[in-house]
């Protein structure tokens, strides 16, 4: 195995100039080095390295992807949290770190107020741990439920639009590996079948071989005979579910995944690389499907299958970013659906339809994670539904026509700074003629810090409704920026702990969030004598660095003073001293 195995900014000695989206897979050969068939098991107990992080459909369920990015391990893991003890021990932190029914690492040095302190409390003048005051180390072997071995550097987790298998791409074998699980839908949250991690007959714990997508070419649905690219990073799903584009860092490469699955998500299959398209701008991270609204068009409002809709209708596309070039691309998406003339194959495929050069900014030219919005059309519909006739079209046309947001993180090269760039997707000419992939940059926001990666959800304002946000995180300066969408305003700056990287969010509806509906409680905790919890209320950012997870409080309904701060620690950040 060459070394070393990660690129540097800059001075190997400080991990915090790591560029977060090369550092953690900067390895461009490592596909035909690193083997996972030796070595010492990875601890299924602990994270170590996590990249991933994703929230069941319930909310009972936290779901961790751990890289091994040191390779001192024989692989990496995937680990399923019982997330509904892990929310009640958040809200006991929140009343009271000392809490005995909560199972620290350590006792917290004193009662959380809204100083921190610097200093212990103990006469040491030794320095406070970072969010101990308010959240100390919980011992987090305690809520795991299931572990599974799998190939080493993965480097994200997202479900499929159904909530029922998740995929994760890595580059220890260049594949997005997969596993089924069963989605928690009842309000009393999960039970031993939901934890499970369903990714084949295991042998020594580990995911079997038919778990891994685009590993082969001879895998079963890869009707084309190609392999996966290396180094695959950002994720994005079609509407439906059934199609999935994976971005490459160091390749002008995009690829094309089956899911598997039906557009109602039922497995149907085991996922299979489909497609390559070539010839895109190097250097690819991000990636997001453009939100199409069938009601922008006439022939959709009243018959959204009709044929006429189906060919008024653009097809599907991605937009995807470029840590090289400053340039967007949008990746178009044909299903393909076979059976027309000699071919009876399913062979969907993406094409490379449009560039979106981005002017250099005193903010920087290196695009990283991004994220589009299109709740301004929910909520506009919602109101238009409330007509009749022509009214209603005309306005339900209107709406639907409304552009979407695009919010692109950006980096300068020494990525010490940064920003959040705001554009705007879908646009009406003056003839009356409307484009869906019409993409303009229309300001910007400056950020400290290295901005990587991007996500939408809301907080709980203090009405007690949901409202959208931006979070932003920065993984050189440790902190994670939360932007309010509607004034273009950094609301809040929270430090977190070293290496922020994955992010993930209790469970919202999309529709709930535009229509800033009020936020129900948690029917789980309706008994519960000590803790009362809304349905939402935490957001969860995993520590790369120091391989442990913190819950963040996004409830603001009392005005509290742990609102938009680290409430609660799951693991020991002591425990993981960094490789140099």
């Amino acid at each position: 195995m060459p070394a070393p195995y990660f690129q540097l900014w800059s001075d190997l000695s400080h991990l915090r100039r790591l560029a977060v989206l090369t550092t953690v897979l900067g390895l461009a050969s490592l596909a035909a080095c690193y083997s996972d068939s030796s070595g010492i098991e990875p601890p299924v107990t602990s994270m170590y390295y996590p990249t991933g992080l994703a929230v069941s459909k319930g909310g009972g369920v936290l779901y961790v992807a751990n890289s091994d990015f040191d390779l001192k391990y024989n692989g990496g893991t995937l680990q399923s949290y019982d997330l509904t003890s892990i929310r009640r021990h958040a809200a006991l932190t929140i009343l009271n770190p000392q809490d005995p029914d909560l199972p620290l690492v350590r006792a917290a040095s004193g009662p959380c107020s809204s100083t921190v302190p610097i200093e212990k409390n103990d006469g040491s003048g030794d320095r406070q741990p970072l969010g101990e005051t308010c959240a100390p180390p919980t011992d987090s072997t305690r809520y795991v439920q299931d572990t599974a071995i799998v190939s080493a550097f993965a480097n994200d987790l997202e479900f499929s639009p159904s909530k029922n298998r998740l995929f994760f791409p890595v580059s220890g074998n260049a594949s997005v590996m997969w596993a089924d699980v069963e989605p928690d839908d009842s309000s009393k949250g999960a039970t031993s079948t939901n934890f499970t991690i369903g990714c084949g007959t295991r042998t020594n714990n580990r995911c079997d071989d038919g778990h891994q997508a685009g590993a082969s070419a001879t895998e079963p649905g890869n009707t084309r005979g190609i392999t996966l690219p290396g180094q695959p990073f950002g994720m994005a799903f079609t509407e439906d579910g059934t199609g999935l584009a994976i971005t490459h860092q160091v390749d002008t490469v995009a690829s094309l995944l089956s899911t598997g699955l039906s557009s109602t998500g039922v497995r149907v299959s085991a996922p299979s690389l489909q497609f390559l398209v070539s010839e895109i701008p190097n250097g690819s991270t991000g990636i997001a499907l453009v939100p199409h609204d069938a009601d922008a068009y006439d022939e959709c409002i009243d018959s959204p299958t009709s044929s006429a809709c189906l060919a008024a209708m653009p097809k599907p596309a991605f937009l995807k970013t470029s840590k090289i070039e400053s340039t967007l691309a949008l990746l178009r998406y044909y299903a393909d659906e076979g059976g027309q003339g000699t071919s009876s194959l399913y062979r969907p495929y993406l094409a490379f339809e449009r560039l979106y050069p981005i002017a250099v900014t005193s903010i920087g030219i290196d695009e990283r994670g991004l994220a589009m919005d299109a709740s301004e059309r929910i909520a506009c519909k919602t109101q238009a539904a409330l007509l009749s006739g022509e009214a209603r079209r005309a306005t339900i046309r209107a709406c639907a026509r409304l552009p979407a947001r695009v919010f692109i993180a950006n980096r300068s090269t020494s990525s010490s700074y940064g920003g959040l760039l705001v554009g705007e997707i879908g646009a009406t000419a003056a003839d009356g003629s409307y484009d869906a992939d019409a993409l303009r940059i229309v300001s910007s926001i400056p950020l400290l810090g290295g901005p990587s990666r991007i996500h939408l959800a809301p907080i709980v304002d203090v009405d007690g409704r949901y409202s959208l946000r931006v979070f932003v995180v920065a993984f050189d300066s440790n902190r994670v920026v939360v932007v309010n969408p509607e004034t273009q305003q950094v609301e809040a700056t929270i430090v977190v702990g070293q290496g922020p990287f994955a992010m993930a969010f209790d469970p919202v509806s999309v529709d709930d969030v535009a229509r800033r509906e009020l936020v129900p409680d948690d029917a789980r905790f309706a008994q519960d004598p000590k803790v009362k919890l809304k349905r939402y209320r935490f957001g969860y950012i995993a520590s790369f660095t120091r391989s442990y997870v913190q819950a963040i409080d996004l409830d603001n309904t009392s005005m509290s003073s742990t609102f938009e701060r680290v409430v609660f620690t799951l693991g020991d950040p002591s425990a993981l001293a960094v490789s140099k």
